[in-house]
């Protein structure tokens, strides 16, 4: 604290200058919470590539097996798949996703889809002279597509396919403050059309389930793109 103190007063004062104490003293917080914000960045960082490691090392191994279940979809089968992935172009958030569909003929699949990113918030309290305070932050981003995906022929064990799809992305944040004894919420939502398209490949680790990871791009409003990882489940004939 000392070393802080002396560099900080090093930077804000000179021989022909000497600044108020409250003024010295603000420097010195500014300084303190520009740290703070480059070492939470740096962590933000760091747990951003672990997870992308893992992605990666996931969808390496995948790539790398030698046995499974090459297959096309059969018309009439019903599939159900759970994602879990980031999502980048809104900061980078952790993601997830929900797939229903069936397939129409060995070649094309239609889906409905529920996408889930959490936008994080923050919590911050202390005191004022005018007694003590809270502010609490959060949002989300909820979207609802419809579309559909093309296989192609397989690849040893994987069935690459190209998709894509039309939907409504619903996004909302709320902040709550409270100082003393008084409080103030706001809330802010917003419904926008987006479309949706990319690829990915199915893995059959047995002839009912198996992985899949994907690449999907959404562009409306405010676009940002999806990269994951799922597992599905294959049920009818």
């Amino acid at each position: 604290m000392l070393e802080e103190i002396g560099s900080a007063r090093s930077d804000i004062l000179s021989d022909d200058w000497i600044l108020p104490q409250g003024v010295l003293i603000a420097a010195l917080h500014e300084r303190r919470d520009c740290k703070r914000a480059d070492w939470a960045k740096e962590k933000n960082l760091k747990n951003n590539k672990r997870f992308m490691q893992i992605i990666a090392a996931a969808v390496g191994c995948l790539v790398l097996a030698t046995s499974g279940y090459a297959q096309q979809l059969e018309k009439g089968k019903v599939e159900a798949t759970g994602h879990v992935g980031l999502a980048l172009g809104v900061g980078t958030r952790a993601a997830f996703a929900g797939t229903l569909g069936g397939a129409i003929n060995e070649r094309v699949f239609v889906l409905g889809e529920f996408g889930y990113i959490p936008l994080g918030g923050a919590n911050i309290s202390g005191v004022t002279p005018g007694g003590p305070f809270e502010f609490d932050s959060g949002g989300k981003i909820l979207s609802f597509m419809a579309g559909a995906q093309y296989q192609f022929n397989s690849q040893r064990s994987f069935v690459p396919y190209a998709g894509a799809a039309l939907g409504v992305v619903h996004s909302s944040g709320e902040t709550e403050s409270t100082v003393g004894s008084v409080t103030q919420n706001i809330s802010v939502t917003r419904n926008d059309f987006f479309v949706s398209f990319g690829g990915g490949a199915r893995y059959y680790v047995k002839d009912r389930w198996g992985f899949k990871p994907e690449v999907m791009i959404f562009a409306g409003k405010d676009s940002f793109v999806r990269v994951g990882v799922g597992m599905f489940y294959q049920f009818g004939q």
